[in-house]
């Protein structure tokens, strides 16, 4: 007689617990899959905001250096880029 892999402690497991148990696991794995591709969306559009107010508030600090503009000049456009 072949045993099943369904079959625990001898009693047979009825099918649509299976089925049922087969829809959890895909569930979970498409899941896991969609979650880990949104997060690294996230990270990715967070890092490319950042990363373009970073570079503004660079030259703004290297006009700053070279005289185009004033202290106060800098730090209301610095309050306006980081806000």
């Amino acid at each position: 007689m072949w045993m099943h892999s369904w079959e625990w402690s001898g009693a047979h497991v009825p099918w649509v617990l299976v089925v049922i148990g087969h829809a959890v696991w895909w569930l979970f794995v498409l899941g896991s899959i969609g979650a880990l591709v949104w997060w690294i969306r996230r990270l990715t559009r967070r890092s490319e905001r950042y990363g373009a107010t970073g570079r503004a508030i660079d030259v703004l600090a290297e006009r700053y250096a070279r005289g185009e503009i004033t202290q106060e000049e800098f730090e209301q456009r610095r309050r306006v880029l980081t806000a």
